[in-house]
């Protein structure tokens, strides 16, 4: 289907966060490799050139919306995904300003698998009747 590309703080599985995000993205016929922080992030993302970059927004090293300003210095056309625990409306806010495609909770997998598999198919997340998922100001 795609490249897809996560940076999280892998290795560090919650109740809220097991490590099987990735698989879940593999399942759905993803490539994923994944980053421990920011700029491992950044790195493999410049290596990699993906299609898809799924964010939290707390990273070891930097935030996910720093993290994700820098990688649209040399991928504008990457699609951006913000997934996690933070959902105020100023993080939310942060992301859209540096381009996110979609913000989703990590309350629900299933939203995170509907968001990239729409955003590989170069579909906005729109219209998925989910509350949790905010388009970017392009999209709206």
């Amino acid at each position: 289907m795609g490249q897809g590309y996560g940076a999280d703080t892998v290795g560090r599985p919650t109740r809220n966060f097991p490590k099987t995000r990735p698989n879940l993205l593999a399942n759905e016929g993803f490539d994923v490799c994944e980053a421990v922080n920011g700029n491992q992030a950044l790195e493999e993302a410049k290596r990699l050139r993906p299609d898809i970059i799924v964010l939290d927004y707390s990273l070891p090293d930097l935030t996910g919306v720093q993290a994700a300003y820098e990688i649209r210095q040399f991928l504008q056309n990457v699609k951006i995904v913000f997934f996690t625990v933070h959902d105020e409306a100023v993080i939310s806010a942060a992301a859209r300003v540096i381009g996110a495609d979609a913000f989703v909770s990590k309350c629900s997998f299933g939203e995170l698998v509907l968001a990239v598999r729409r955003l590989g198919e170069n579909k906005s997340p729109v219209g998925l009747g989910v509350a949790t998922i905010v388009p970017a100001p392009d999209q709206e």
